[in-house]
């Protein structure tokens, strides 16, 4: 009934309604016979959890987002939780979904597999409320993991890390999260994590690794399992053996647990230095295997160069960081982080040179415009060359026929 006055509305006064769905928050049902959930779409994912887990059961998406975002943005952005190696993305957990639409309610089929058209559930993922509002998905769940075990690695080179992550999903072991960081990510979080430290530890660590064959710029692996007790064993050792006979040394239980006691913490860190003149921004992108280490390179330059002809002052430059943190059998994603002084009288624009550079170098090198961020609106230029024509006609017909006056979520994706 909203939907359908939002359409009445919209055309005659502009009128513009923002929907609160956090209301929304009833786990209605748990099949653990077919390890399904049928749930509201409102619930924030610690809620979510927490009534799952007093049944012995997970969704286990954890986005960095997942203290702020909610089942329903989860699906409607396409996201992907840390350990989407071993959940699936939400295009893979999600087994149906209910909207609001301007058309009425609108319930995806939800049965394990069909041959019977097209799976819709696929254009309801990564929608971005432009068909309709989600208020209600039935989705995967899984036992609570027995045993999870995260350790990290090094590498001598990115390259040698890439290679350990592809072998890794070709040889199909059960991770949880493989995260490969490149050596400017490493030294950053290296060196934010030991703020204050030094002395003779930091010493004596630098000189083991450089007897080790260690330059200033290894990369830092973190691999994760979950699941029973002798799966993460077996798994845990199959890994190790992969990463020991490409070079990586192997770093124990710390490195991963550190990271696992902050990993919703990246944004508390964004704020103080935006505060202090700095920029943070991240965008993300997805290649096959045999192209990462290429677009991983041109993303880097072009950030790089785009940051260093929008500084405030000439010799002002930024630093440039990635990751891979998700990853298939074909390919992986591409996490870019970059943090660099403001131009605080043309801050927009400074960030909109930066933004196009980096799109630009994505489209042009063989890479997806988003990961799991989603379009919206700043990706929304870049959709079409990835689509094609006839995917694009493909897209708006849809919208128009669910949505014929526009008045869900307007100019997203689509443009």
């Amino acid at each position: 009934a909203l939907a359908r006055r939002a359409a009445a509305l919209m055309p005659s006064g502009g009128a513009i309604l923002t929907l609160d769905t956090t209301l929304l928050t009833r786990v209605i049902q748990i099949d653990k016979v077919s390890m399904t959930a049928r749930i509201e779409a409102g619930i924030y994912g610690p809620q979510l959890e927490e009534q799952l887990q007093a049944h012995g059961v997970t969704l286990a998406h954890y986005p960095q987002s997942f203290l702020y975002s909610t089942l329903g943005g989860w699906i409607a952005a396409r996201g992907a939780g840390q350990q989407s190696n071993r959940y699936g993305k939400a295009e893979k957990w999600l087994v149906s979904a209910k909207l609001a639409t301007p058309k009425g309610f609108w319930t995806t089929e939800a049965t394990p597999a069909s041959a019977a058209g097209p799976n819709l559930n696929q254009l309801v993922a990564g929608s971005e409320g432009t068909l309709g509002v989600i208020v209600e998905a039935t989705v995967k769940i899984h036992d609570l993991p027995e045993r999870k075990d995260y350790r990290g690695y090094l590498f001598k080179t990115f390259a040698q890390g890439i290679e350990a992550a592809r072998r890794i999903n070709h040889a199909e072991i059960p991770v949880a999260m493989v995260r490969l960081s490149d050596s400017p990510e490493t030294y950053f979080f290296q060196a934010l994590s030991s703020s204050g430290s030094g002395g003779l530890k930091s010493k004596l660590q630098r000189t083991y690794l450089k007897m080790k064959g260690f330059t200033d710029a290894p990369c830092l692996m973190l691999i994760g399992h979950e699941g029973t007790k002798e799966t993460v064993i077996w798994a845990q050792e199959q890994t190790e053996a992969i990463c020991r006979r490409l070079g990586a040394l192997a770093l124990g239980t710390g490195p991963g647990k550190r990271w696992f006691h902050g990993r919703f913490n990246g944004p508390a860190v964004r704020d103080p230095m935006m505060d202090r003149g700095l920029g943070v921004e991240t965008l993300e992108t997805s290649t096959r295997w045999s192209n990462i280490a290429n677009l991983h390179e041109k993303v880097v330059e072009a950030i790089s160069n785009a940051i260093a002809a929008n500084v405030p002052e000439q010799n002002a430059r930024g630093i440039v960081m990635a990751h891979v943190s998700h990853s298939y059998p074909d390919g992986a994603s591409l996490y870019f982080t970059f943090v660099f002084p403001r131009q605080l009288d043309r801050e927009v624009e400074q960030w909109q040179a930066i933004k196009r550079a980096a799109s630009d170098t994505i489209e042009m090198n063989g890479g997806t415009i988003t990961h799991h961020h989603g379009v919206g609106v700043d990706h929304a230029p870049w959709l079409g060359e990835e689509k094609g024509e006839i995917g694009m006609s493909i897209l708006r017909a849809t919208k128009r026929e669910m949505d014929s006056k526009g008045v869900m979520n307007p100019g997203k994706v689509l443009g």
